[in-house]
């Protein structure tokens, strides 16, 4: 990945409309490969090299496949969902749960 650009934002309908001084990208239908890590969010060990990890997993089990079209040319797009209930409370353990998503032929 050469270039990134971080969105914080909603999934919506395609025929939603954008409001003022908001930007928008249009995701086509797509497949996609969620992975979920499990840590602590306060050392950051469910960021960074965990979503690397997740895309290892998708490999190797044959989703290796990524999208690289949806807004320009070696643009790849993935997602963290921040799941209110596995995010927000920790487990026994003091770990929470975060989701990568990526988007997959």
């Amino acid at each position: 990945m050469t270039g990134f650009t971080y969105w914080i934002g909603l999934f919506f309908p395609a025929d939603a409309a954008v409001p003022e001084g908001y930007a928008s990208i249009d995701l086509p239908e797509s497949n996609i490969g969620v992975g979920w890590v499990c840590g602590k969010e306060e050392n950051g060990e469910i960021y960074g090299d965990a979503h690397g990890e997740v895309c290892k997993k998708l490999d190797e089990d044959g989703f290796n496949s990524f999208r690289n079209d949806i807004t320009g040319e070696n643009t790849y797009c993935f997602f963290e969902r921040y799941h209110s209930l596995r995010f927000t409370q920790k487990d026994a353990n003091g770990n929470v749960t975060l989701d990568y998503g990526n988007y997959i032929l």
